[in-house]
Parts: structure tokens; C-alpha cells; sequence
């Protein structure tokens, strides 16, 4: 089952008081969604090259370090998207990115750009979960677009 029993019944297509583009309300909500899945395999991919470090596995090593790269430019990429869709603007994309060198500073900085997305979307009534939006709310969103 998709969704809670117990939630009260959500009404089809955008609220007629939402004062924001779907079409930006959309890109925010994808790119806040893509953000939490590159961080968790970021994380993964983190554990998996410690673990391959420890265990004196070459071939491993070589592998969980190109996996790393792939990811951190994948991050890059999500984070500079998420800063460009929540300000509408680049520059905020690009102190990210320069922020992103620094783990504790690139940390702290997609925290604050991640909590403005989602004040956005919130106050535009669109769900948002612990790994972003759900499929259902981008599903919503998208099926605005189409009406």
C-alpha cells in the first residue's frame, strides 16, 4: 500500500493558493530528491572504500576510489542544481561547490540549502520526507504540468 490509511485525503493537482511555478516547484522538488540519494550513496560508497582500504584489496581499492570521485562529481552536480533551483540563482550553485571541498563546510552548507527547499515546497503544500519529496508528491507535481 502506497500511502497511510490514516492521512487525510489530499486534493488532486495544485492548490489554487499556491503562488509558485509548478514547473520550479517541480525542478526544486527532483533536485532535492536526487541531493538525498547522492548523499546516501556517497555514504555508501564511503564505507565500502574504507572497508576495501582495510582489508588490503587492490583491485577493490582502485574501484571504491573511482566509485568515490564518480559520486563526489555526482554530489557536485546535485548540490550546484538544488542551490540553483532554491535561489534561482548561480552564484549560490557556485559557493557550494567551492564549499563541497570541505567536508564539515560543504556539510553545513547543502543543510542550509536543503532547509531552504523545503520551507519552499512546504509553504507550496508539496510533502516532503526524509529523502526529499515521494514519488507520489513529484508524480503530482509533474501531472500538474500536464493539465
Amino acid at each position: 500500500m502506497d500511502s497511510n490509511p490514516y492521512e487525510s485525503p489530499a486534493a488532486s493537482g495544485l492548490p489554487p493558493q499556491a503562488h509558485e511555478d509548478v514547473q520550479q516547484l517541480f525542478k526544486l522538488a527532483k533536485a532535492q530528491r536526487v541531493v538525498c540519494f547522492t548523499i546516501l550513496f556517497g555514504l555508501i560508497s564511503s564505507g565500502v572504500a574504507i572497508w576495501a582500504r582495510n582489508h588490503d584489496l587492490p583491485v577493490m581499492q582502485v574501484l571504491g576510489l573511482a566509485v568515490l570521485i564518480f559520486v563526489g562529481i555526482a554530489q557536485a552536480v546535485a548540490m550546484f542544481m538544488l542551490a540553483f533551483q532554491a535561489y534561482r540563482s548561480i552564484i549560490p550553485g557556485l559557493i557550494l561547490i567551492v564549499l563541497a571541498i570541505f567536508p564539515f563546510f560543504g556539510l553545513v552548507a547543502l543543510a542550509y540549502v536543503n532547509q531552504k527547499a523545503t520551507e519552499r515546497l512546504k509553504a507550496n503544500r508539496v510533502r516532503v520526507g526524509f529523502m526529499g519529496p515521494p514519488k507520489s508528491e513529484i508524480a503530482r507535481l509533474q501531472a500538474s504540468l500536464l493539465e
